[in-house]
């Protein structure tokens, strides 16, 4: 790349592609949990796309499609708009501990920030990451981003590709957990009599073969107290106490620390790392708080492909995510 400025060197991670070693047989156990085999016409088509994609990219990672109504932009009603947010070191500090091999990404829980300040929202059911947005300018020029809303449609896009990366639907709160106060208890205390969390608090973020990559700002995880097949319990910190500031609507620190106790849950049952793809719902009823939360983490599923959670975060959040494996997209 030094000797040939112009060279494009990009890495592709493939998901499982329709025929060769992915037999029917393999290819419905695929379908069965969720995972959509690429096409020969998709495959060449991503190929030559990338190929000839002017950005910065270098690594890339492909699955099967989404559905169609998740991948098109919002149709243009009289209701829709668009707000246009630039980000870099300077309004999006805390992103700077966000980064994937040296570079800035933005997190779900960033872009479900942007999306609150477009509508106005505090819950949102449908969040799904299309294709995550890398942001190699985060210290120098920065980037644009474009939040299109229609209705309750609303999608994040980069300035200058229409593509969304992003995609949510605005709902609204019930205002109600789905667990009294001594349902509540009884699962941690089932969870605490069950065993200890099977890695140690102390290498979730460690200096050297840590458990999550988050650096400084992202360490809001204090410790996992209890952890069985059914869930976890951990000790966890939001927005304010990690320094992100009090401009956000909704606590996406403590968002983030619920994603971050979900991967530790599958981690756990597994062995195996996750990251976050969508979040079916998700309601806030408070703004960010300085205060130490509970999180429980309720496992509705876990494979060594794919994993369903439940969350809540001492009372005040809920979110309901799905996570996919990232080696079954290697």
């Amino acid at each position: 790349k030094k000797r040939r400025p112009r060279a494009i060197v990009k890495s592709f991670n493939w998901g499982p592609w329709e025929g060769g070693m992915v037999t029917p047989a393999l290819k419905k156990r695929f379908e069965e949990r969720g995972v959509r085999v690429l096409t020969h016409d998709d495959g060449a088509r991503h190929f030559v796309d990338e190929l000839t994609a002017d950005d910065d990219c270098v690594e890339v990672v492909f699955g099967g499609a989404l559905d169609e109504s998740s991948t098109k932009p919002p149709a243009h009603s009289p209701r829709a708009s668009s707000t246009r947010v630039h980000i870099d070191a300077r309004t999006h500090a805390f992103l700077a501990d966000h980064a994937l091999q040296g570079t800035v990404v933005l997190p779900v829980v960033g872009a479900i920030a942007l999306l609150a300040d477009a509508t106005h929202a505090t819950s949102f059911a449908d969040v799904r990451v299309l294709r995550g947005v890398q942001l190699p300018r985060f210290f120098d020029s920065g980037h644009d981003v474009v939040i299109s809303v229609d209705g309750d449609r609303c999608a994040l896009a980069i300035v200058d590709d229409a593509t969304p990366r992003y995609s949510a639907r605005v709902s609204h709160a019930t205002n109600a957990t789905n667990a009294t106060n001594a349902t509540r208890d009884r699962f941690a205390r089932e969870l605490a009599g069950s065993g200890p969390f099977r890695f140690s608090s102390t290498s979730i973020y460690a200096a050297n073969d840590p458990l999550l990559f988050h650096g400084p700002r992202f360490h809001l995880i204090e410790s996992a107290d209890a952890a069985s097949d059914a869930g976890l319990v951990a000790r966890v910190r939001g927005s304010i106490a990690r320094g992100w500031g009090e401009g956000f609507r909704v606590d996406v620190g403590a968002l983030d620390a619920a994603l971050q106790s979900a991967l530790l849950w599958a981690r756990h049952r597994t062995g195996g790392a996750f990251l976050p793809t969508s979040i079916a719902t998700f309601e806030s009823w408070r703004g960010p708080s300085d205060a130490r939360l509970t999180c429980f983490v309720r496992g509705l599923a876990c494979d060594e492909l794919k994993a369903r959670v439940t969350e809540e975060l001492d009372y005040r959040l809920e979110a309901q995510s799905q996570l996919a494996f990232a080696q079954a997209y290697a």
